[in-house]
């Protein structure tokens, strides 16, 4: 990279770097949503992030060995719904997964809006604080995101959201989630749509939930949650289905209509990160001027 305007000369071009086995099994979480990126501010707030001023925040970065591009898709029941159709873009897609075989434009670049794509945090985020995480870990806290994603985006109205609230806690801590997390992505939920709760705090008992679930009693979860929202059996499926790698490493299906096979855990290790085709700030999707390069050893 810092021999790149020796070869460029002073022409604007985008960066776009090469995911996966490439540049050492980097990996991109690419939050189409602004839900899915309210959510990583607490599902993945230890990878290094960046994006533009007109969707901050909405990639994350991080080392993961064996990963395939995958996204994380909405059942099709819900295609028709009016807050899908609403969205000018990724309508279906909530976030995903880009590894072998992707490209992603990194900060340094200029998006086709013209905005500046630049990291979240220069002082903290950047190439060489990209953590490394195991592919089975990866995908359970995909399927948190999409499950506290589904919640924000479909939030209901003043009236109903106390249930609602209680009915996410018991689903989490179902799902084997400790307090401190349930109560994280409570008030997450509540915050990206302007209510946090009476004075600030949504008041679901996420430190005594868990307890009352081992001691047989009633607690309401998911079946709730979706019969709440006035969804059907196939989002109820979905949604037990992206929980349930917390409680019974179960495979996480990233779309509603196909389930992915499990992954199998490797050892991961650190690897230089290697700068993919460099193309013109016209072209963000690197369709002309491809300049390949080799994996370092």
């Amino acid at each position: 990279m810092a021999n790149a305007p020796k070869y460029f000369g002073n022409d604007q071009h985008n960066v776009l770097v090469a995911l996966g086995e490439t540049s050492g099994n980097l990996i991109d979480i690419d939050l189409d949503w602004p839900e899915a990126a309210a959510a990583a501010d607490i599902v993945f707030n230890d990878l290094p992030s960046f994006g533009r001023s007109g969707k901050l925040r909405s990639h994350r970065l991080a080392i993961c060995d064996n990963v395939k591009t995958q996204k994380s898709l909405l059942p099709q029941s819900l295609a028709n719904h009016s807050k899908v159709t609403a969205q000018q873009e990724h309508k279906m897609c909530i976030a995903e997964i880009r590894g072998t075989g992707s490209y992603t434009v990194f900060p340094g670049s200029e998006h086709q809006t013209g905005q500046t794509i630049e990291w979240a945090n220069p002082n903290v985020d950047n190439i060489a604080s990209i953590p490394g995480i195991e592919p089975q870990a990866l995908l359970k806290k995909m399927g948190l995101l999409s499950f506290a994603a589904l919640c924000m985006r479909f939030f209901p109205a003043v009236g109903a959201r106390c249930d609602f609230m209680m009915a996410v806690a018991g689903a989490l801590a179902r799902a084997g989630y400790d307090a401190v997390m349930i109560q994280k992505i409570v008030q997450c939920i509540g915050a990206f749509n302007q209510d946090e709760g009476d004075n600030g705090t949504w008041r679901v008992a996420a430190d005594s939930v868990s307890g009352k679930i081992d001691q047989g009693k009633e607690v309401t979860g998911l079946p709730t949650l979706i019969k709440m929202l006035g969804f059907g059996d196939e989002v109820l499926k979905w949604c037990h289905e992206l929980l349930a790698l917390a409680r019974d490493n179960f495979a996480l299906p990233l779309t509603g209509r196909t389930v992915l096979a499990q992954n199998t855990v490797h050892s991961i290790t650190a690897a230089p990160v290697v700068a993919g085709p460099v193309v013109p700030k016209d072209d963000h999707m690197g369709r002309a001027r491809v300049f390949r390069t080799v994996k370092r050893p």
